[in-house]
């Protein structure tokens, strides 16, 4: 490595996760002389609405567009 700190970013699963601690533990230093700096920072909501609304409408869409296909089809079999 040349010494130089590149920024890297991690989600954490739980707030009650002490990373600053786990992080300088793991890099091999005592907690007040560690070396590395991070700051935290609220995921983004917006990924989770796109996720909540595709998991939501797209069953919805599916089952509508499968039940119009066979209301079609039996309109067609009627006029024959």
């Amino acid at each position: 490595m040349s010494g130089e700190s590149e920024p890297r970013s991690a989600t954490i699963a739980s707030e009650s996760i002490n990373v600053y601690a786990e992080v300088c533990t793991a890099a091999g230093s005592a907690l007040g002389e560690c070396p590395i700096e991070y700051t935290a920072r609220a995921p983004s909501a917006a990924g989770s609405m796109l996720t909540l609304l595709v998991t939501a409408l797209l069953p919805v869409i599916l089952i509508g567009s499968f039940i119009y296909f066979m209301m079609r089809q039996a309109q067609r079999g009627k006029v024959r």
